[in-house]
């Protein structure tokens, strides 16, 4: 189980819903005291370093005395490098700032959570029919098509916007007259998934295509995560990671 620590619940549960949507069991408790009887049980801990009583860099201390081989990253809505190397310095294996993209979240869980064969809730591995399922289900060429017809402006507007850098709910609502709020539960509804995840997903299945046209043997991989919208390495190698669990060279070596 991962084991999500803050003082705020909205961030527990919001942290909580995007590692199961990835189909990782997890949990959270507000406040370290609350969750020392569950530190047995996890797998991998979130842990929020600004937080009332216990602090997160005095929780870290204890986790690494009693719990050794317990990994532990950090979060904070704070970006501080000192403060980043010290908690690496203390066997953090990770430090991520607030507010994090659940694919970096998610990312980060499938990096640092300890394989376990035969774990209840672990992804299964992508392979080539999981590939096929999403070029089948989410090529851009197709995707405006196979949207129900409530959907289906939207799903246009996603074939030819996925790949912009600003791609984003906001600017969708803005250019189709609809209400984020609206949007984002229109995007629930027919695709089971936010919007920012059926982005990436339709991104995903057009850097796979790029690759198996062999441009790959022409354009670096991040030109190609590019290409299919992604701004930077960081963005295009966390949310690579968020959907198959592998990096883009490991999903290549599967694709070819």
């Amino acid at each position: 189980m991962i084991l999500v620590i803050d003082d705020d619940v909205a961030v527990c549960e919001s942290a909580v819903l995007s590692l199961e949507m990835s189909g990782l069991p997890a949990g959270f408790r507000v406040g370290f005291q609350a969750a020392r009887d569950l530190l047995p049980q996890a797998g991998l801990v979130f842990l929020d370093i600004t937080m009332p009583g216990t602090s997160g860099i005095q929780a870290l201390e204890e986790i690494r005395k009693n719990f050794p081989s317990l990994p532990v990253v950090m979060f904070t809505g704070v970006a501080d490098l000192n403060t980043a190397v010290a908690c690496m310095k203390m066997g953090a294996v990770d430090y991520l700032v607030k507010p994090v993209e659940p694919e970096d979240l998610c990312a980060s869980a499938l990096e640092h959570l300890p394989a376990k064969k035969g774990q209840p809730g672990c992804p299964r591995p992508f392979d080539k029919q999981l590939m096929d399922n999403l070029l089948r289900e989410y090529d851009p060429a197709r995707f405006a098509s196979d949207a129900d017809p409530e959907a289906g402006a939207l799903a246009d507007w996603l074939a030819r916007r996925f790949s912009d850098i600003d791609c984003s709910l906001q600017k969708a609502a803005q250019e189709l007259g609809i209400n984020t709020t609206y949007l984002s539960r229109m995007v629930a509804r027919q695709w089971r998934m936010p919007f920012r995840q059926l982005v990436n997903t339709l991104r995903l299945a057009y850097f796979i295509q790029l690759v198996l046209r062999e441009k790959s043997d022409k354009t670096p991989l991040e030109g190609l995560g590019r290409e299919a919208g992604w701004a930077n390495r960081s963005t295009f190698y966390g949310a690579v990671k968020y959907h198959t669990g592998l990096t883009p060279s490991e999903l290549i070596a599967i694709i070819s």
